[in-house]
């Protein structure tokens, strides 16, 4: 497939660029077009004008869990299905420009997330630094490359020599094992491939005990196993969330169609958020579709 356009959270350099090239590398897409947006909110907004026709975005880390800012655009603002997933190993650097020196260093810059995903170190390394959070971490290195301040970026290995800039230490993630998963989202779901995951959102029309026995009763009795379970605020008022459920199996499995509709009688909202093929080392099953 040629002339997919794929959109990111830019600029170049960021983990999500990276993401979205081994996206579009190992599920095949030959010719794929990147292109990177400045925002989490721009993503979202270029594939529903049509200016992307799938956005890779980052959805949680192994370190620091959801990133909640792209969760809650995807379960508010679009709708997109999830096509594919891609787990990147993440190294964090700590960057400055050529001559900045460890101890004059005022602020670090990056993304709220990778700066919590560093906090211990940052604060054992640096605990007179201002922690500033920016758009991306590559947008971290882009604006502590053109400003004249000793400010240094957390950012990737990639992006500290793209922008000219030194690395200081290496690395500065909490946790060895720092992993993202990436969400490829677009518009149509794939076809089964028999090792897929489906992804769903409910909500409940009330607060009872033992709702979400219920509800997970629905997947035991199909032997149905269940890989994420995690509530976010239903904007509705204190106290009311959505449930986001990941499972293993296709929506068009006779189990998976059985589930959903036993589902149904407990909750009030359901959404289908996408059925996609499961990530391993072998990459995925199949490639995205525009």
């Amino acid at each position: 497939m040629s002339g997919l356009r794929l959109g990111y959270l830019g600029p170049e350099g960021s983990f999500s660029h990276e993401a979205c090239r081994r996206w579009a590398e190992r599920a095949g897409v030959n010719g794929a077009r990147l292109v990177a947006l400045p925002s989490l909110d721009r993503l979202f907004e270029a594939a529903s004008r049509g200016e992307v026709d799938q956005i890779v975005c980052p959805l949680e880390n192994s370190l620091e869990g959801s990133v909640a800012a792209a969760v809650d655009l995807w379960l508010h603002q679009s709708a997109l299905f999830q096509v594919g997933e891609l787990v990147l190993p993440v190294e964090h650097v700590l960057a400055a420009r050529p001559g900045v020196a460890l101890r004059e260093l005022q602020a670090v810059l990056s993304h709220p997330h990778a700066l919590a995903q560093c906090r211990r170190t940052l604060r054992h390394l640096v605990p007179w630094a201002e922690l500033r959070g920016v758009s991306s971490t590559a947008e971290a290195a882009r604006q502590v490359a053109a400003g004249q301040a000793p400010w240094a970026a957390v950012a990737s290995r990639e992006a500290a020599a793209r922008y000219g800039l030194a690395v200081l230490h290496a690395p500065v993630q909490d946790g060895q094992q720092n992993a993202t998963r990436f969400a490829a989202l677009g518009w149509q779901l794939p076809a089964p491939t028999g090792r897929d995951r489906t992804s769903l959102v409910v909500g409940s029309l009330e607060d009872r005990p033992g709702l979400l026995r219920d509800l997970l009763s629905e997947f035991a009795q199909r032997q149905l196993n269940l890989t994420r379970i995690e509530s976010r605020p239903s904007r509705e008022g204190l106290g009311r969330y959505l449930f986001l459920i990941d499972l293993e199996g296709h929506v068009q499995e006779p189990a998976v169609r059985d589930a959903l509709r036993g589902v149904r009688r407990w909750v009030g909202y359901l959404r289908l958020l996408g059925s996609y093929p499961r990530w391993d080392n072998g990459g995925p099953a199949s490639g995205p579709r525009p």
